[in-house]
């Protein structure tokens, strides 16, 4: 991961340098410029969270710190959330689809929720001695890293947005789809129930 992490940062860089070139020629527009420069971050920033996901791992192993079985099977939940938002995102962005919006969207609405539930829950544990302040702290880290994903891969739906409506504030036109949207709704429901905890 931290080879492909610094891969990563060197073609940022590079295909930064490259759009600025393109836009001091003329080839694209300001507004393209922003958008794409948003994507390339947005990107990166998913590479990092990966690295600190991997370190957490390491972190886990080195201090033979093992999380409660309740605890695997809820980080379950919340890793294959995050890998179905992850696929959704990419393959909109490959199919340069805006309405991906539409499933991104509520997918990480439900994540906030379960990094909410999560933390949660790791209290009562704690509370109740079946868990160490040590490994909450790593437990925390991975929930944060997790979720900000969730929120990159929102960023990103917003760039394919904002690519195709130029004129318009992206995050407001999200927020638009969003409000009172039967499908938005229905797709925050089926979610909810995919990814739903046990008790």
């Amino acid at each position: 991961i931290e080879p492909l992490e610094q891969v990563v940062d060197k073609l940022r860089y590079k295909l930064k340098e490259r759009h600025v070139e393109r836009l001091r020629v003329g080839n694209c527009t300001i507004e393209t410029g922003f958008v794409f420069s948003d994507l390339l971050t947005n990107f990166e920033r998913i590479s990092d969270h990966s690295v600190n996901i991997l370190e957490s791992v390491e972190e886990l192993r080195e201090k033979k710190i093992e999380f409660s079985d309740d605890a695997k099977k809820e980080l379950d939940v919340l890793l294959n959330a995050v890998s179905e938002i992850l696929n959704i995102t990419l393959s909109a962005f490959n199919k340069e689809d805006e309405n991906a919006v539409y499933n991104v969207e509520p997918l990480e609405q439900v994540i906030d929720g379960l990094k909410s539930m999560l933390r949660d829950r790791h209290i009562v544990r704690l509370t109740d001695g079946e868990c160490t302040v040590e490994a909450g702290f790593i437990w925390g880290d991975l929930l944060t890293n997790l979720e900000r994903t969730s929120d990159h891969c929102s960023n990103i739906a917003t760039c394919l947005i904002d690519a195709t409506n130029y004129n318009m504030n992206a995050h407001e036109y999200k927020q638009s789809l969003i409000d009172n949207n039967p499908h938005f709704e229905e797709k925050f429901r089926l979610y909810g129930e995919k990814y739903k905890l046990s008790h």
